[in-house]
């Protein structure tokens, strides 16, 4: 069972939420369109028409057991602050206490002992010494600062070969999915825009990377990238978008991130007329790795005879 914490599942119950919402515009979508696809089965029509369903109630299914999930954590973490907060009220009675005690005895001790003579004599002969301290204190700390500020304004350059260039990387390991970019383009993006980003790796983390959990409902994720890419990349109609969308909903051999790197429809005509031959190691336009999480399998033992 996997666990998580009360941040991922917040993360978790707005991307399903999110996701809930494109279903409903989705079923409006092809509901509004659905006259036009004259060439279309009603099979399929139906056959759609339940999967979306069926994804939606899945999707309420789990948003109302996380809601769930995590009023419960609000509710433990409440009863753990009021405990805490007695607990430090209680330390704190008796720290206070201790040191009314301890002042007083002091008070008691020290008093008798202590003359003006002497007074004046300690702190003559401290004052210099405090002085020296704070001289070097300042001297030691100065070319450390500088240090620190020349590391983050100067750009990491001697680390380009651990960026992967134009590759689409789909790591269910690290949980997300990394969109194919160009180090060199990304660079000039950094130096342009530093008051936005603070190194290359910031832009790569901010626009180019997409938490994994986006494209675990395939069929909804490979509708959602493909009328995306029609609609806003390749600047189609409704129509046009929402008949690939409709067509790549059923290709359970797509893995939609694929979809989501492919600049326009003629990159991804290309991966797909690679892959209906079973010549994908063809495409290159851009490199595809998976990182994969092994699942382990139970042994069913010796086979009794």
């Amino acid at each position: 069972m996997e666990v998580k914490t009360q941040k991922e599942l917040k993360y978790l119950l707005n991307d399903l939420t999110k996701e809930r919402d494109t279903l409903i515009e989705i079923t409006k979508l092809f509901n509004e369109y659905r006259a036009d696809f004259k060439i279309m089965p009603p099979e399929k029509a139906e056959r759609i028409i339940y999967s979306l369903k069926e994804s939606y109630d899945i999707c309420s299914n789990n948003i109302e057991s996380t809601t769930q999930l995590l009023n419960s954590i609000d509710v433990k973490d409440t009863e753990v602050k009021n405990t805490k907060s007695k607990k430090k009220k209680s330390k704190s009675n008796k720290k206070s206490s201790n040191k009314n005690q301890k002042s007083i005895d002091f008070v008691l001790v020290d008093e008798p002992e202590i003359k003006p003579d002497i007074k004046e004599e300690t702190i003559t002969k401290e004052s210099p010494t405090k002085k020296r301290k704070h001289k070097d204190f300042v001297v030691i700390d100065e070319p450390e600062e500088e240090k620190n500020e020349e590391s983050n304004d100067t750009p990491i350059i001697e680390q380009k070969d651990e960026f992967e260039d134009n590759t689409l990387l789909i790591s269910e390991k690290n949980n997300k999915v990394i969109l194919p970019y160009r180090y060199e383009d990304l660079y000039k993006v950094y130096e342009e825009n530093k008051d936005s980003y603070s190194s290359v790796q910031d832009i790569i983390d901010k626009d180019y990377t997409i938490p994994y959990s986006f494209y675990k409902n395939a069929p909804i994720a490979r509708f959602k990238e493909a009328f995306k890419l029609m609609k806003n990349r390749q600047k189609s109609t409704t129509k046009e978008a929402f008949d690939l969308a409709t067509e790549m909903m059923t290709n359970y051999n797509v893995h939609p991130a694929i979809i989501s790197a492919c600049k326009n429809i003629d990159e991804l005509d290309i991966y797909l007329d690679y892959l209906e031959n079973n010549e994908v190691e063809k495409f290159d336009i851009f490199k595809i790795k998976f990182d994969i999480l092994l699942k382990k399998v139970k042994s069913r033992g010796k086979r009794t005879k």
